[in-house]
């Protein structure tokens, strides 16, 4: 299986920052709106019968994540937003984080993409991939010498 990068857009310096902060931001600091994007670590394990795939994504909820399978990739993406307020007697305070990813596969000629299925448990997206029964290799035997 192969792994396809995602790249991220993100400003280099501080003059880039500046810039996007008074023009490409809505004329709001970046301060003002969390916006966190990441690539999650990703476990990718093959056995004889299938592929297993685990995303480390806490914070999520299992409706927040996006698994498409289209040709022979494999998608996966997730978004949630959150809304901190605080109130005080004199003030109120909000605060804005919105938290993405997504991630893509290659997947081979062996896989069956009609039983993938996957689960989220522990902050932790898990998905399994079978192979074709054909694609299966039959179990290694010692042959008997007469």
């Amino acid at each position: 299986m192969n792994l396809v990068r995602f790249k991220q857009n993100k400003p280099n310096n501080g003059i880039d920052r500046i810039f996007n902060d008074f023009f490409g931001g809505g004329m709001l600091p970046s301060s003002f709106v969390e916006s966190n994007s990441h690539v999650p670590a990703v476990n990718i394990v093959e056995n004889a019968k299938s592929f297993h795939i685990e995303i480390a994504a806490p914070g999520y909820d299992r409706n927040d994540f996006n698994v498409d399978i289209d040709g022979k990739a494999l998608y996966v993406n997730a978004e949630t937003a959150n809304t901190n307020e605080e109130e005080g007697s004199s003030y109120t305070r909000r605060e804005f984080s919105k938290s993405s990813f997504t991630r893509s596969f290659t997947l081979p000629d062996t896989v069956d993409i009609n039983k993938v299925s996957g689960h989220y448990e522990n902050g932790i997206l898990f998905i399994e991939i079978p192979k074709k029964e054909e694609a299966i290799e039959p179990a290694p035997r010692r042959v008997k010498i007469k």
